[in-house]
C-alpha cells in the first residue's frame, strides 16, 4: 500500500475493510445459496429454461434477501471499522 500512496488515505482503509470483509461476505453468501434446493432448478429446466435461465430466474430471487442481509451486515460492520479508523487517525489541528 506505500507503493501506491494509500497510507493514511481513506481509500486506503475502504480498500483494507472490502478485502477482510469478503471472505466473510462470500462464506455467509454459500450458506444463503446452499439452502435453496436444486428441486427448483429442475422444475425450472423440465419447465424448458436453460440453466442460465433457472439460475438468474430461480434461484437469484430466492437468494436475494440473503445478498441484501449480507450486504447490510457486511456494510454496517465496514462502516463501525472505518469510523474508528478515521477517528484514531485524524490529524489534530
Amino acid at each position: 500500500m506505500k507503493n501506491y500512496g494509500l497510507i493514511n488515505t481513506k481509500l486506503g482503509l475502504v480498500l483494507a475493510y472490502t478485502t477482510f470483509s469478503l471472505p466473510f461476505s462470500m462464506w455467509l453468501l454459500r450458506s444463503f445459496f446452499q439452502s435453496i434446493p436444486l428441486d427448483l432448478e429442475e422444475a425450472a429446466m423440465t419447465d424448458g429454461a436453460s440453466r442460465p435461465q433457472a439460475v438468474v430466474r430461480v434461484i437469484v430471487p430466492l437468494a436475494f434477501p440473503g445478498v441484501i442481509a449480507v450486504s447490510i451486515f457486511t456494510f454496517i460492520v465496514a462502516w463501525n471499522d472505518y469510523l474508528f479508523a478515521r477517528v484514531l487517525t485524524a490529524q489534530m489541528t
